[in-house]
């Protein structure tokens, strides 16, 4: 939008004029656009702000506070943070708690008169943030790198989880209600330790797909292998199967026992196990587990009790709708157009459900090409996902 040429001269006018004259030509201006002259002081001001910089103080971009000062109060901030990332100590006690202390001065002394004057808030945030110890920074998440995998097989993930809904009782299934079962009284836990549902949960990261497997007792060697077999052996109606190249799990001790290394060590298969603590490394088998709870547990109350562990494994294998599955949807010309192949959208950003050649909802897959092919290979081919003609 052009400006006014009179508003313009008044600023140019505004600047040259020495103290004392401004307020006449303020006066002037607004009689002459027929304004107040608070607004006449608004209109000025965006050009003369133009005009003429703001002059930027002496002291600019000097710090009062020392970094061995910073590190005092993000020590103690981080001493009261919680183990959710939340309930710090508010700054302002920080400081106040390290000055009768004596940890820090965080002031400036005026060498003619002595007096000390101690910086308000704003200014030992903004030191934290120079010295990179500021809370927000200390407890930004660590860098992560998606994964990519180039073909089905390449890449499997497992976990296991306990139900926390049923436990297999002798006369079938029971709910775990809230006011029977929770931290307040472990005993009740430890009563029902030997029944409760464990869930295996194994997915393949370049196609999404997954295989659900449940056990009973506890996070043992002989449940995982157990349903790692079955996750490799064929079965009808379901296309995942086979060997993969690298199984990622977690460090539990059922992942690092001896019967699973020497297992994986006999089928070639290289055991990547992620740090402590680091969950999100195997983030695609941890949000299974919650598709799983939801559009499978969640409808366990609606359906017959069941009563015996292969029943439920039957039903986790049949998924969660009793109607047909859909059929697989052919792939564009420009990509294999392989049957059991999932297909993938790297248009959306959002997770969505995917049903093909199962029952179950399926994530998203990664950003990795799954192009499936024929190959010789029996173990780690392709067509371990796919069928050949």
């Amino acid at each position: 939008m052009p400006v006014d040429s009179r508003i313009e001269a008044a600023a140019a006018e505004l600047l040259a004029s020495p103290h004392g004259r401004k307020g006449a030509i303020v006066a002037a201006l607004a009689a002459q656009l027929d304004v107040s002259v608070p607004t006449a002081y608004r209109r000025l001001n965006k050009v003369v702000a133009s005009l003429r910089p703001r002059k930027r103080r002496s002291d600019a971009g000097q710090l009062t506070v020392t970094r061995d000062e910073a590190l005092h109060i993000a020590a103690l901030t981080e001493e009261t943070r919680r183990l959710t990332g939340t309930g710090t100590l508010p700054l302002e006690e920080v400081i106040g708690m390290a000055r009768a202390n004596g940890l820090i001065n965080a002031g400036r002394v005026d060498t003619s008169t002595g007096e000390f004057t101690p910086v308000g808030v704003s200014a030992v945030r903004r030191a934290l943030r120079h010295y990179h110890v500021h809370p927000s920074q200390l407890n930004a998440p660590t860098p992560a790198t998606s994964l990519s995998s180039p073909h089905p097989n390449w890449c499997w993930q497992i976990d296991a989880s306990v139900s926390r809904q049923f436990y297999l009782a002798d006369d079938g299934a029971h709910v775990m209600p809230k006011a029977e079962f929770y931290r307040g009284k472990p005993q009740n836990f430890e009563r029902i330790t030997d029944r409760r549902l464990w869930r295996y949960v194994v997915t393949d990261h370049a196609s999404a797909h997954f295989d659900l497997f449940y056990v009973q007792g506890a996070e043992s060697a002989i449940n995982l292998l157990a349903s790692l077999i079955h996750a490799m052996t064929q079965q009808p109606g379901r296309a995942m199967h086979g060997v993969p190249h690298i199984l990622m799990t977690d460090p539990g001790s059922a992942m690092t026992a001896a019967a699973t290394r020497n297992f994986c060590a006999a089928l070639g298969i290289r055991l990547q196990i992620n740090e402590v603590g680091n969950a999100r490394a195997k983030g695609q088998v941890e949000n299974t587990h919650y598709i799983v709870e939801r559009h499978f547990e969640a409808g366990l109350k609606l359906r017959a009790p069941v009563t015996s562990l292969e029943q439920i494994n039957t039903l986790a294998q049949q998924g969660p709708t009793p109607t047909a599955p859909p059929a697989c949807t052919a792939a564009p010309a420009s990509r294999a157009a392989t049957p059991g192949c999932v297909s993938r959208r790297t248009s959306s950003r959002r997770l969505r459900p995917w049903r093909c050649c199962a029952r179950w909802p399926i994530a998203s897959p990664r950003p990795a090409r799954c192009a499936i092919t024929a190959s010789s290979s029996a173990a780690r081919s392709g067509t371990c996902l796919a069928s050949t003609a």
